[in-house]
């Protein structure tokens, strides 16, 4: 009888001893490190300024098919996401302030796109990104010191997420640009988004193209948010 009890006293035992080993290596399991992905935004936010951008906020923009089975071409939302990731790479926190586009077409695609990035972490650095048309990020350039000054306004801050895609600027300031003037005779045609460098009002897509019969640019200034037009020269 004593035999039994003790046994019974010794599988309690080892029972009561397994139990605690099992709860104490569950406590012990490393606490979740931050999300490293490239391109990603830390769990940890104190890691991360406070303006930085989320790739997933940015609405998708086109996919422009092209003749004789060739690659996509792409509009100003779509090229942001793919930019974004990249500036993230160089600083954690990164986060898109202007974009500029170069003989852009009425589809709103440009030869090239360079995106403007910075991080409240290194204000004293910026990053342009280079982008063709096609979605591939061809050249990086990092900026410092009286560069940055140079290229950056105090009244830069991050872009809005809402703003509306490059197809649909061109669209608005030629539709009110060729009711005053011949755009056949035009050339050069340009794209930019940014802030008022006067009291950082905006966004704006600003279009411009130089008219030949005047010998002068040309420009429409347009909300991007609304798509309302600002400002005509």
């Amino acid at each position: 009888m004593r035999g039994k009890r003790f046994a019974r006293t010794l599988a309690l035992a080892l029972i009561g001893a397994l139990v605690l080993v099992t709860v104490t290596a569950c406590g012990s399991t490393p606490e979740k490190e931050p999300y490293e992905e490239l391109g990603g935004i830390p769990d940890d936010m104190e890691l991360v300024n406070e303006a930085a951008q989320d790739v997933d906020l940015i609405p998708a923009g086109r996919a422009i098919p092209e003749g004789g089975g060739g690659p996509n071409s792409y509009t100003f939302r779509e090229e942001w996401r793919r930019a974004l990731p990249e500036a993230q790479k160089w600083r954690i926190g990164a986060y898109l302030i202007s974009a500029v586009g170069d003989y852009v077409n009425n589809e709103g695609v440009p030869s090239e796109w360079r995106f403007s990035f910075i991080s409240d972490r290194d204000p004293g650095e910026l990053l342009f990104v280079y982008m063709d048309p096609w979605g591939k990020i061809t050249r990086t350039e990092e900026k410092t010191d009286d560069e940055v000054m140079s290229n950056v306004s105090e009244y830069d801050k991050p872009m809005a997420y809402d703003v509306i895609d490059s197809d649909e600027a061109v669209t608005i300031a030629t539709t009110l640009l060729g009711a005053r003037y011949n755009l056949a005779d035009t050339k050069d045609p340009r794209i930019a988004l940014g802030w008022s460098e006067m009291d950082g009002s905006g966004p704006y897509w600003e279009y411009s193209l130089f008219d030949n019969a005047t010998a002068t640019y040309i420009s429409a200034q347009i909300d991007a948010r609304t798509g309302v037009v600002t400002l005509q020269e």
